[in-house]
This record gives C-alpha cells, sequence and structure tokens, in this order.
C-alpha cells in the first residue's frame, strides 16, 4: 500500500503519467523485499511505471526479486574510496545486463579537492559526515592524502578532481551513470562534463598505482594502531579482572565482555571501522528513489541531482 501511495504522489509532483525509474532505496525490512517488489511490477503492469530499480540490494537480494519482476538498474554505492561493488555486484549486473547507476561517485565531497581537514572539524553537528568513518581520523588524513596525488593528475589533464573522480567511475562499461550532488547550478554545469571524458590506460593505471601504494601503507598503520589498542585492552581487561569487575553474571556486557556496574561497552569505543553510509537519487530523465514504507520523494533525476549519464539503456 506505501509503495502504491508513493508513486501516486510522486505522479501528481511530477504532473507525469509515467515515473521512468522506479527503486525501492533500501532492502529493508529484508523478510518484506519480495512484497514491496511485487507492488512496484504492478505498477510497471498499470503504466505507472517504466522500469523497476533497486538501491543498495546484495547479489542475493537482488537474485530474490528478480524471480517475482526483472530488474532494470541498480543503484550501488561507487567511488575511488569506496569499490566494494567491484567484487560481486558490478560482474553480476553485466552479466544479468542491468543498468548501474552509481551514488557518491565524489565521496560526499572528499574527492572535489576543495575538502580539508579543516573543513572537516567545522562540518555542523547535524551533518552526517561527522562520524561518517570516511571523515574521520584515522581515515580522514588518509583520504586526503590520496585526493593530493588525484589533484596532481587531474591537473596534468585539465581536469577539476571531481570531474577525474566522476570520469573515473564512468570508466567501468557496467555503469550507466553516476549521481553527484550540487548545491549550485554552475556546479552541475562543471561537473556533467565528466560524463563525455575518457581517462587513459596509462592515467587509470597511474591512478590505481598510486591509490593502492597509499592504500598499503594505510593498512599497515591501521593494523600497527589495533595491536596497540588491543594490547590496551588486554591489559584494562586483566586489571579489571583483578578486580573482580569481568565476570559475565556482573552488570552490563560491554564490547569486550566486560561486566562493569553501570558501563556498556566501556572498553573498545572508537575502534577503527567502516559503517555504511546512505545516499538517494534518480536515473534518466526522471525518476524516484522510493523507499518501501519511506517518505514520499518524488522528484526529476536532474532537480535534486546532476548526473553525468553515458550510453543509457532504453
Amino acid at each position: 500500500a506505501s509503495v502504491r501511495e508513493e508513486c501516486e504522489n510522486s505522479l501528481r509532483r511530477l504532473k507525469v503519467e509515467r515515473i521512468d525509474l522506479y527503486q525501492i532505496h533500501w532492502p529493508q525490512p529484508d523478510e518484506q523485499i519480495e512484497e514491496g517488489w511485487g507492488a512496484i511490477a504492478q505498477l510497471v503492469k498499470e503504466g505507472k511505471v517504466r522500469y523497476a530499480g533497486a538501491s543498495n540490494f546484495s547479489v542475493a537480494q537482488l537474485q530474490r526479486v528478480q524471480k517475482v519482476h526483472p530488474v532494470a538498474a541498480l543503484q550501488p554505492p561507487y567511488s575511488l574510496l569506496r569499490r566494494e561493488v567491484e567484487a560481486e555486484l558490478l560482474p553480476f549486473c553485466k552479466a544479468q545486463n542491468l543498468g548501474v547507476v552509481a551514488y557518491g561517485p565524489m565521496q560526499e565531497g572528499l574527492l572535489t579537492g576543495a575538502f580539508t581537514r579543516e573543513r572537516a572539524a567545522s562540518l555542523p553537528k547535524d551533518d552526517f559526515r561527522r562520524n561518517n568513518p570516511y571523515f574521520t581520523e584515522p581515515q580522514l588524513s588518509a583520504n586526503l592524502a590520496i585526493v593530493e596525488k588525484l589533484k596532481g593528475i587531474a591537473a596534468r589533464l585539465g581536469l577539476s578532481c571531481g570531474q577525474l573522480a566522476i570520469a573515473w567511475v564512468l570508466r567501468r562499461d557496467e555503469v550507466t551513470s553516476a549521481i553527484v550532488g550540487a548545491r549550485r547550478p554552475e556546479q552541475i554545469e562543471e561537473t556533467v562534463k565528466a560524463g563525455d571524458v575518457t581517462l587513459p590506460p596509462d592515467v587509470l593505471a597511474e591512478i590505481e598505482s598510486r591509490v593502492q601504494k597509499l592504500r598499503e601503507l594505510i593498512e599497515k598503520r591501521n593494523q600497527a594502531q589495533q595491536t596497540i589498542v588491543s594490547k590496551r585492552c588486554d591489559q584494562l581487561l586483566s586489571e579489571l579482572d583483578g578486580l573482580g569487575w569481568t565476570s559475565p553474571s556482573e552488570g552490563a556486557q560491554g564490547a569486550y565482555g566486560t561486566g562493569m556496574p553501570g558501563y556498556s561497552g566501556f572498553i573498545g569505543m572508537g575502534m577503527p571501522g567502516g559503517y555504511p553510509e546512505t545516499s538517494g537519487g534518480g536515473r534518466r530523465s526522471a525518476g524516484s528513489g522510493m523507499r518501501s514504507g519511506g517518505p514520499a520523494a518524488g522528484s526529476s533525476g536532474i532537480g535534486g541531482y546532476g548526473s553525468s549519464s553515458r550510453s543509457p539503456d532504453a
């Protein structure tokens, strides 16, 4: 019911008879994705939706809903700093002939070349990036180091760092388009030029080499930090055990099993790690990133987001 209601609301706001791409934005709750997908399939049959899309789905989830109705496109996060989709999702989309609408190609502003450590420190309290690991240490310094290398490569090509980042995402044959955020029209005018850029093989190799070397250094540093933290935790646990505070029957369980009365997760807070991030958007000329049971959000794919597209599928 919610999927249909949101679709009807989007059609009214957009003043169109059919939405080009209508997608389930987050596969949550997981046990209901077939039900939500069935509702979208019905909207396709009624001519109110042209194509059914999915966002943030895993391969397993895509396979499940494909049994109900064909998936036209997937919208996953993808950037130079976030490449998990290369392992399974992109090969799957290629094999299944699914369009790929990559979001976050500039990693929430990190890859524009204008983001600094000072800016990260001054982000408003309600800005989600304040608690995003990409924008906090130790990852922030490492990411900014990567950006400095990319800025040099971009300058040689007569591109901005953001244009380079978008063109890099679009280099993959599986990627149909890239969604980029913008606060001003002129920003879209600049970023959209990335859709016409083809990065030469030697430049792609240079980017891969530089990023990989930095990643290896980052990984070594993180491992060293984790070793230090782990040793300190072991020391604290030993001290707490000596005080009789580590019995599971006493108090709340912490991140390392500490039973300190009144403390939950006392040891282990702030450990290096990653968190899923979210974003949104549409594809082609018009679309709505609906989430089953979520708020209405119908808008054109160009209105809320600028998009650099290449070879859109029919």
